[in-house]
């Protein structure tokens, strides 16, 4: 790679592809909402495509990574001034009001993120307090997959991935469809949060799941629960007007996606999430969590009476299998064996007669949780922090985790995704056995 000494042209609008590194050596250029001055030096990370225009007749010193580039863009290729325009208005309406709610919605691939950054730094710019709320629990920006993340903005940014998250809430998949219900609890409560700290720009992003089945139920549920001032709906045409043509209740804005805007690929997204989770699993110890007085969230595990020795030793002979921990309530079962076993529903339907239970019946093999991703909580079930599940001890009630938060630990979310030490996706649970 070599150093490319570039001259820009007053007026006119260029796109830089990531990975690429970028300094002002004359003049200035306006690019994600702010203006950089000569001398400032940028980074643009790989699969980030940056719309900038000269404020001047000015100069770039350029470095492009593997996979970078640098071009012209041709007439109607950019919209850094269309969003420009929408971003003053919305910024004009903090200030008059001293305080605005946003929500960004679109598909996949159509620019939300560079929205919510491009807003963020406009609002920064022009003397707000900022905070963007990342509800894209698969392609997060600002924590990792799998959660809901605040960051308050105190700088500029090129990357909502620079800033670290203030709160989180752990949600344990990368996919909303059945967990609505804890992502709509997490906005509302971020949402909250971020109201309380006097802030005057509250930017809300969203994931890009906005058609087929309860799509469109979803994201009208979250202006719902939300009620935002605005929802800014970046599109290319009309695809997602069967949700926004039901917005009655609140200022709809239409934003045109970059027409040059590039879809990422599956095995890019993947990269992207492993690369988020490693961020926040790196430097990880093993310490071990006494679960007696702490709640698993959104799992039964241990919220049920323990099994005698007697019903234990029973249950063995009916599974012909060592039974190292079971437990029931009328809602649930949960057996835990040595090692894996073949389960008839025969032997499922005697036990769920034998302990009257009416919800399900669950075994698991010990050794079945490692890997699996958990949400360490507070108090108030906010995330600290994530780790990965190295054992469970059933019988004293403890689990032995990989993470790198060394905090205080009130409650454990146990998530629905396996993964290696270095954040690779193993495998993605369709329920979790507990």
């Amino acid at each position: 790679m070599s150093v490319t000494r570039v001259p820009l042209v007053k007026g006119e609008i260029y796109r830089i592809i990531g990975p690429a590194s970028v300094k002002v050596t004359k003049g200035r250029v306006y690019l994600l909402g702010f203006t950089a001055n000569e001398g400032e030096r940028l980074v643009i990370p790989r699969h980030r495509i940056v719309a900038l225009k000269p404020l001047d007749e000015s100069e770039i010193e350029l470095l492009i990574g593997e996979g970078g580039g640098f071009e012209k863009a041709r007439e109607g290729e950019e919209v850094i001034d269309e969003w420009t325009d929408i971003c003053n208005e919305i910024v004009k309406i903090a200030k008059e009001r001293g305080i605005v709610k946003v929500i960004v919605l679109g598909a996949v691939d159509v620019g939300k993120s560079s929205f919510c950054t491009f807003l963020a730094n406009r609002g920064l710019e022009e003397g707000l307090r900022v905070a963007v709320i990342d509800g894209d629990i698969g392609q997060a920006d600002i924590g990792p997959p799998s959660c809901i993340s605040m960051a308050i903005i105190d700088r500029r940014v090129i990357s909502l991935r620079q800033v670290s998250p203030t709160s989180m809430r752990f949600i344990g998949i990368d996919a909303p469809a059945n967990v609505k219900h804890l992502v709509l609890w997490s906005l509302h409560s971020l949402l909250e949060e971020a109201i309380s700290m006097n802030l005057n720009l509250i930017i809300v992003n969203t994931d890009g799941w906005v058609w087929g089945h309860g799509a469109r139920e979803y994201k009208l549920c979250i202006v719902q629960a939300l009620m935002p001032d605005i929802v800014v709906a970046i599109c290319k045409s009309d695809e997602i007007d069967h949700i926004t043509s039901s917005i009655t209740w609140c200022n709809v804005v239409k934003v045109p996606s970059p027409p040059a805007s590039k879809r990422i690929q599956y095995g890019e997204r993947k990269s992207l999430r492993e690369s988020g989770y490693l961020r926040f699993l790196q430097n990880f110890k093993v310490r071990v969590i006494d679960l007696k007085d702490k709640p698993i969230i959104n799992a039964h595990l241990f919220s049920g009476k323990p099994l005698s020795n007697e019903e234990i030793e029973k249950v063995s002979e009916i599974l012909n299998a060592k039974v190292i921990y079971a437990e029931r309530s009328l809602d649930h079962l949960i057996i835990v064996v040595e090692k894996p076993i073949r389960i008839t529903l025969d032997k499922i339907s005697l036990l769920r007669t034998l302990y009257t239970v009416h919800g399900y019946v669950r075994i698991v093999y010990k050794g079945y949780e490692k890997g699996l991703l958990i949400g360490l909580l507070d108090k108030q079930l906010r995330c600290k922090g994530i780790g990965l599940i190295e054992e469970f001890d059933y019988v004293n009630r403890k689990v032995k985790v990989k993470t790198p938060y060394e905090g205080e630990v009130k409650a454990v979310h146990i998530g629905k995704i396996r993964l290696s030490e270095d954040g690779r996706e193993l495998e993605k649970l369709r329920d979790i056995p507990y």
